[in-house]
């Protein structure tokens, strides 16, 4: 399998760790490293997030902190879409 980040998701990490690093630095790159790390293990189980109600788009909780992955899963490829805040209003993809 292979992991690519989109456009929009790779404009996501960088506008989170920004975020975080202004409210405290220390933990910006912990937060990123931890978003990372579980877009990876999609590669050992791609299929473990829920279902969304956009087609072919899967949603996965990063669980330590406040954030959804979403992606898809086309063929070997794993591409991961946008990183959103759990707190903003649910993602329809027309981002």
């Amino acid at each position: 399998m292979k992991l690519e980040y989109a456009p929009l998701a790779q404009s996501d990490l960088r506008a989170i760790f920004l975020y975080v690093k202004d409210r405290n630095p220390r933990a910006a790159l912990s937060v990123v490293d931890e978003i990372r790390s579980r877009c990876e293990s999609l590669l050992l189980f791609p299929l473990k997030g829920a279902r969304t109600g956009i087609a072919g788009i899967r949603r996965l909780e990063i669980g330590r902190y406040p954030y959804f992955i979403f992606y898809r899963v086309e063929g070997d490829k794993i591409s991961i879409v946008h990183i959103r805040h759990t707190r903003r209003q649910t993602w329809q993809g027309d981002e």
